[in-house]
């Protein structure tokens, strides 16, 4: 019975041990869930604006006769790409 004492708590402590592993590897997949959750909407969030911006574009285009450079620029310059949508860039 003198054995039995120490191998039931080594158990015990090895349980415990393996528990706390567990929970912690849960929280870890939990915490990267939700950091790909949040990096998914930026992402997507970027595409839409990049998709905004290249039919507002088409639009301009098929709205005017003939759009020269300079009527381009003005027209992107006003869109502001720059300032709103980090990933768009007018230059």
């Amino acid at each position: 019975m003198g054995v039995l004492v120490p191998l039931v708590l080594a158990l015990i402590s090895a349980a415990a041990a393996w528990r706390v592993y567990a929970e912690a590897g849960q929280e870890d997949r939990q915490r990267f869930e939700r950091l790909a959750d949040h990096a998914a909407s930026v992402i997507e969030e970027r595409l839409s604006d990049l998709s905004d911006a290249a039919w507002s574009g088409r639009g301009h285009s098929q709205a005017s006769h003939s759009v020269d450079r300079e009527a381009w620029r003005v027209y992107v310059n006003a869109l502001n790409l720059d300032g709103r949508s980090a990933g768009l860039s007018s230059r």
